[in-house]
């Protein structure tokens, strides 16, 4: 754990420094989503979901991660697993590295609660708002939802859109 936080921190420094931009739902343009892939119904929650962004004109690029070996070709979006790992548990690999080298207004950490592998991924993602679970990293994500250790992921991402929602980003002259 120390190696990949060292990473981390140093990656986090040698980045180009990511232009923060507060954004709702509505304004967003480019979307990017990190999820957990192994569970079949998170996957169909997470790929509806993306439907519907997909449905109001939003460009969705999701990336989802199996926490096994699974390698299958069938899979509508891009992911990695455990093979793409390494001992620092820093992901790699060509999905990976697209994913983070997209400029995204908003990037979406779809879990209820976080794990190393999705606040490393929030963290070097270039995008003006970063949405996800609670943690104590407070570097990977500028919004952070709390939930109830018992929330699934429909609950969490009704909670994400009243949320996103609310957000007031128009700004009028002032007179």
């Amino acid at each position: 754990m120390y190696f990949h936080r060292r990473s981390f921190n140093q990656l986090l420094k040698t980045r180009p420094k990511r232009l923060r931009n507060m954004v709702n739902l509505d304004s967003a343009k480019m979307i990017g989503i990190i999820f957990q892939a192994t569970e079949l119904a998170e996957r169909n929650t997470v790929t509806q979901f993306a439907r519907q962004l997909r449905e109001q004109g939003k460009h969705v690029k999701l990336l989802g991660y199996f926490d096994n070996l699974q390698n299958d070709d069938n899979f509508t979006f891009p992911y990695f697993n455990k093979k793409q790992i390494d001992w620092a548990y820093r992901p790699q690999g060509d999905t990976v590295r697209d994913f983070l080298d997209q400029d995204y207004d908003l990037v979406i950490t779809l879990q209820t609660r976080t794990d190393i592998i999705s606040e490393y991924l929030a963290g070097l993602a270039r995008a003006g708002l970063k949405v996800g679970p609670c943690t104590d990293n407070s570097q990977c994500y500028d919004l952070m939802i709390d939930t109830p250790a018992n929330t699934r992921l429909p609950q969490f991402i009704e909670q994400l859109e009243r949320l996103l929602k609310k957000t007031n980003v128009k700004h009028a002259a002032a007179i």
